[in-house]
């Protein structure tokens, strides 16, 4: 096996000096592939094959969520940047995820440190967005401005004031 091995390793480092023009090539495909914009049904084929995921369209379901998130994600990025929140940190974890991916194979696994700040911002996108829209119905509802229901109406005591918010508690008001 080791004679095997050191062939194959002989091959490669041949193929990979024959070709280093290629590298920027390679390297704009894997991140095509873990983006899920390069090659999409050859890489939805692979990682159904090569990560035992059951049916194809599994696998394409995925590809899918991951248009979802990512357009989210991005959409949620705007909102914390206008709130002046500092967006660094989730920048910093996709940028790893993605050069980790770009600088192994390119498989869509290997996103997966991407992902937790990606699903991250696009939560904070799904709860602006229903807020906004919340927000939205509440100003233009008869029944709102009849009934003195609006956003704040979650916050009133049965006897129609206004409860102070809790100053010692230490947390934010979410607004």
């Amino acid at each position: 096996e080791s004679v095997q091995a050191e062939q194959y390793r002989n091959r490669a480092l041949d193929y990979i000096g024959a070709h280093k023009g290629r590298v920027p090539v390679v390297l704009a495909a894997r991140l095509g592939r873990l983006t899920g914009l390069f090659a999409v049904g050859q890489t939805v084929r692979l990682d159904s094959f090569e990560q035992n995921r059951g049916p194809e369209w599994i696998t394409w379901l995925a590809l899918i969520q991951w248009y979802v998130l990512a357009f989210l994600a991005v959409v949620g990025l705007v909102f914390l940047r206008r709130a002046k929140t500092i967006i660094y940190p989730l920048l910093g974890l996709v940028a790893i995820g993605l050069l980790a991916g770009v600088l192994s194979s390119g498989e869509t696994r290997y996103r997966v440190t991407a992902e937790v700040p990606v699903v991250l911002a696009a939560a904070v996108a799904v709860v602006a967005l229903f807020d906004r829209w919340r927000a939205a119905g509440s100003r233009g509802s008869a029944a709102g401005r009849i009934s003195g229901a609006g956003p704040d109406a979650r916050d009133a005591t049965p006897g129609g004031s206004s409860a102070p918010p809790d100053r010692d508690s230490g947390v934010t008001p979410y607004r």
